[in-house]
């Protein structure tokens, strides 16, 4: 399926919102790229800090770079659907405004299209965490083709937007399947995505290409921040999200399997972790998850999803947390 010595160019998208000091360390890794035909399109979500100013400068400085504004904050999803419906370049790479990546990026991803042409290329990221730890595992190379991606998809939960090469069609085509916006909106932009993709490739090098910054700490302030009316926000987010998800599958006339692989990719685990860290009000957050996820051995309250396994499972956590442990648990220092 080789192509020949067809042009290739990127339209490189980055959603903004209050990026402060860290989106030069995204733009100025973009900028200083050894492949030089691309543009940077940045979409502002109604930034209350200086970021808006900064990208203008940028913009001043650099034909290359672009900027779309939204009047009001409209959250991450959103500005990501601004964004790929501006894209004016065959090839797209979504970035997050505090994450960078590597100077041959571009470059390498180029090299590789111009000799065949693929829906998605996937490269080695690198998670750097706030406490210094990193993660790197560059993989086996791979090459998936076919007509339907969404398996492989759910299988190896290729479920981030970033790290990845799109072919700029499907990312317009693509309309994610959460209607607000969530903490792994990413994930369902998949499903819809993956069902136009008709080939994947996943690239091997010995060095990161994209650099994820995991915010831990905003993250685990959440956690704690939260009380019953944010919990009972974030099941029915949680719960139309799934539903939307499972009617894709549904309405494309594919199985229980991939009813069972979507619940199985996008877990309630992160709401029984909410549960575990706030005690206080934690019998009633465990009436709200029942009431959206628990009705009638099945997952979801309606009934119309048979998931008895994890129903079950869900249940069984469940009542542990109700059961409050015989004795104050010891913890064993290992020095």
């Amino acid at each position: 399926m080789g192509m020949g010595s067809t042009a290739v160019s990127f339209s490189v998208l980055v959603p903004v919102y209050n990026g402060g000091d860290l989106l030069r360390r995204c733009v100025d890794s973009v900028l200083r790229q050894s492949f030089r035909d691309f543009e940077l399109v940045l979409c502002d979500d109604k930034s209350t800090d200086g970021s808006l100013a900064l990208m203008r400068e940028y913009a001043a400085d650099d034909v290359r770079v672009r900027i779309l504004e939204h009047p009001e904050n409209r959250g991450r999803t959103a500005a990501h659907c601004t964004l790929n419906q501006a894209a004016a370049r065959p090839y797209s790479i979504c970035m997050d405004a505090d994450d960078e990546i590597a100077p041959d990026f571009l470059e390498t991803g180029a090299a590789i299209l111009r000799e065949e042409k693929y829906d998605v290329l996937d490269f080695p990221c690198e998670l750097r965490f706030p406490d210094g730890t990193t993660r790197f595992s560059p993989g086996e190379a791979r090459t998936c083709r076919g007509d339907n991606m969404l398996m492989t998809h759910l299988k190896n939960s290729l479920g981030t937007w970033w790290s990845k090469i799109y072919r700029t069609e499907i990312l317009r085509n693509t309309e994610p399947l959460t209607r607000e916006n969530l903490s792994l909106d990413d994930v369902f932009f998949m499903a819809p995505l993956y069902y136009q993709v008709k080939s994947y490739r996943y690239v091997r090098t010995e060095h990161p290409m994209y650099i994820y910054y995991g915010n831990v700490g905003s993250w685990s302030r959440s956690m704690f921040e939260m009380d019953p009316e944010r919990f009972d926000k974030r099941c029915r987010l949680g719960y139309e999200t799934t539903r939307l998800n499972i009617e894709f599958y549904q309405k494309h006339g594919f199985g229980q399997e991939y009813e069972d692989a979507v619940l199985q990719l996008y877990t309630l685990n992160d709401l029984l972790l909410i549960l575990k860290m706030n005690p206080a009000w934690r019998r009633e957050g465990i009436a709200i998850f029942r009431r959206y996820f628990l009705k009638d051995g099945n997952l979801l309250s309606d009934g119309s999803v048979a998931a008895p396994r994890q129903a079950a499972h869900y249940e069984a956590q469940l009542r542990q947390l109700e059961t409050p442990p015989a004795k104050r648990p010891t913890y064993t220092w290992n020095l």
